[in-house]
């Protein structure tokens, strides 16, 4: 979540998804699973699931953070 919260930070535009964890302070490592096959695997269409675990500073509680999402989760590309 380096990158995304680099962008924030300079007013870059990022995807929907990034843009909502930012939002939440979710900065934490995302790792994904995906795509993830649910029910009948010939009709149902893959899904990709994300977790995050952090704190938006050091006094802060740790969070978790899950998301779905029906389009691949795919790292952003910058220079954290």
């Amino acid at each position: 979540m380096h990158v995304p919260l680099f962008r924030k930070q300079s007013g870059e535009p990022m995807p929907p998804l990034f843009q909502a964890l930012c939002g939440n302070d979710a900065y934490g490592d995302l790792t994904v699973w995906g795509p993830v096959r649910a029910g009948d695997e010939g009709r149902a269409p893959g899904r990709w699931a994300g977790v995050s675990v952090g704190h938006s500073d050091g006094d802060a509680p740790l969070v978790m953070v899950a998301v779905t999402s029906d389009r691949p989760i795919v790292e952003l590309e910058g220079a954290p």
